[in-house]
């Protein structure tokens, strides 16, 4: 299950193949099923992605592909090392219609939009949202396509940071079973991911960490990744302390990830609540065992962001949540601080409960 929580079981098994590991033959055999399983997968969601860029191609649409649809090919030992619950791709705004007229046509279904139609979810009609298992990525387990046009996050009313629309010169060409997409290029890659993982602290799996570490290390070889280069990003576009948590808790599990130069800028950028909310993940790992009001206003800086902070939790500004998602979400958060299931500050592991 570890193998499964953590995302690297493929990438153990991988190793383990190829004698970079050891380990005792019922291990071997359990991390051996962890890496069938994601090469079939892999080769899954590599058919279905074909399958679209086709008709795409015809309508004039490059996408810009995503996150591990991308790292899997470019960074890891082989695409079925990388797991993945879904494809991410990023398509300008003035495509949304045809992107959508495509997928219809191919038998999707949206079923989720985000805030401003900035990114939709969605799924093959008739497809089961239920796990095929829960102990491992199985290559049946279910799967959707996301759909972006920015690279912007939204964190709370009044407060969205990224890096919005990527121009020419952050992309990169790139090819799937022959047909034209765009990656991301350095440092745009490394600053989006860390961005990314970081938004999803409260599960910031293993995996992204490795992913960071892996692609960091491979690009820094090649000379694609200037550090002066990502740093000058991060400044330009505010984004510092929205990705601070994941390299800082890539650099404190792989010393040496981050130089000592970004990671004194980084360090100075952090709420402190921020910080004890990294501490809390470093020392629990994987996912935390509890909810914290630290946690929810971790991103607000000074007066105006934590007051408007606070108005999202106590009545949110998604404008795809009904009054009727608003009063649950309201309450269950209620019921949990009442159930101590949340607390008020992060707290790492041996400073009390």
């Amino acid at each position: 299950m570890a193998a499964y929580v953590s995302g690297v079981g493929p990438l153990l098994g991988h190793w383990l193949e190829h004698g970079q590991l050891r380990a005792d033959a019922a291990t071997a055999r359990v991390f051996a099923e962890h890496l069938e399983q994601g090469r079939r997968r892999a080769e899954r969601l590599e058919r279905y992605l074909t399958q679209l860029l086709e008709p795409l191609a015809a309508a004039g649409v490059t996408p810009t592909v995503l996150k591990g649809s991308d790292t899997a090919y470019r960074y890891f030992p082989e695409p079925g090392t990388r797991p993945r619950a879904d494809i991410d791709l990023l398509i300008r705004p003035d495509q949304r219609t045809v992107m959508a007229a495509t997928l219809e046509a191919l038998g999707y279904v949206e079923y989720r939009r985000t805030r401003y139609a900035d990114r939709s979810e969605w799924r093959l009609a008739g497809t089961s949202p239920t796990p095929q298992r829960l102990e491992i990525d199985h290559a049946d387990n279910p799967w959707s396509l996301d759909l972006h046009v920015t690279l912007d996050r939204w964190y709370f009313r009044g407060r969205r940071a990224g890096f919005a629309r990527p121009t020419d010169d952050q992309l990169a060409p790139w090819t799937v079973a022959g047909r034209r997409v765009h990656v991301l290029a350095q440092p745009l890659l490394t600053a989006y991911l860390a961005l990314n993982a970081s938004y999803d602290i409260r599960d910031f799996r293993p995996l992204r960490a490795v992913e960071l570490v892996l692609v960091v290390r491979h690009d820094t070889g090649t000379g694609a990744l200037r550090w002066d280069a990502l740093g000058d990003l991060l400044h330009r576009t505010g984004t510092v302390r929205f990705v601070y948590p994941a390299l800082e808790l890539a650099e404190r599990w792989i010393p040496g990830t981050v130089p000592p130069d970004l990671q004194r800028q980084l360090r100075a950028a952090p709420t402190p609540r921020m910080r004890r909310v990294v501490d809390q993940v470093e020392t629990h790992g994987l996912q935390l065992p509890r909810r914290t009001l630290d946690e929810k206003l971790m991103w607000a800086r000074g007066p105006a962001e934590l007051m408007a902070n606070w108005s999202e939790l106590m009545w949110s500004a998604d404008d795809m949540l009904t009054v009727g998602d608003k009063l649950k979400r309201y309450l269950r958060r209620t019921w949990m601080f009442l159930r101590r299931r949340a607390t008020l500050r992060a707290r790492p592991r041996g400073t009390g409960s």
